[in-house]
């Protein structure tokens, strides 16, 4: 038996605990939580949860798929910022991608749209901040290899960038460039629209 061969896949409805299941898996979202799909449910989407497990019933992939009915029968399928997986694991990436392949052509699905919290690289493209990011570079071959293609459409925004909001406010403005320091209190002084943020808890 082949290490694939280990990865039992199980399929739910109404799963129990799916927050908490997700929520150690790498990539984990709010787009990948029972209350997004309850979001959608009022868009006419279905939600459909996917879950790996190996031999010893550890969770390791995850993929909440959102389902569209089409004409004549026909589904849409999107997996918003997912699947979850440890992408650096060719194995696993393989299977997870192969069983949503498979599992979408059963169930009459045209169309299957991935969009895993992947970065393919950091820094600014170009510029020698930039580095790639292996995993990201191999899941692009494996895309090239298998017949994904790439989608005009993004829904989700291509780029992120993460602060450390731990220092104080002041060591923050002065790690900045002196124009960027410039924006941000410009911003405070005509009184730009902000909100402050809560710790993101994935819970059901």
């Amino acid at each position: 038996m082949t290490e694939s061969d280990r990865i039992l896949l199980t399929f739910s409805e109404t799963p129990v605990g799916w927050n908490e299941t997700i929520a150690s898996l790498f990539g984990a979202s709010i787009l990948q939580t029972v209350e997004w799909a309850a979001v959608k449910a009022s868009g006419g989407w279905r939600a459909l949860y996917a879950l790996w497990k190996n031999d010893s019933q550890k969770p390791i992939g995850a993929a909440l798929i959102l389902r569209k009915k089409l004409f004549l029968g026909f589904e849409f399928w999107y997996v918003p910022r997912g699947p979850l997986l440890d992408w650096g694991n060719d194995v696993l990436r393989n299977r997870i991608l192969n069983d949503l392949i498979q599992t979408a052509k059963k169930n009459n699905a045209i169309f299957i749209k991935i969009d895993p919290d992947l970065p393919v690289g950091f820094g600014v493209p170009d510029t020698e901040s930039y580095h790639p990011n292996p995993a990201g570079q191999k899941l692009l071959e494996t895309y090239r290899g298998s017949g994904w293609l790439f989608s005009p459409q993004q829904i989700q925004f291509a780029n992120s960038v993460w602060i450390d909001l731990e220092p104080s406010e002041e060591d923050l403005l002065a790690a900045m460039k002196q124009r960027t320091r410039y924006k941000v209190r410009l911003a405070g002084k005509k009184e730009s629209p902000s909100a402050r943020g809560l710790p993101l808890i994935l819970t059901n």
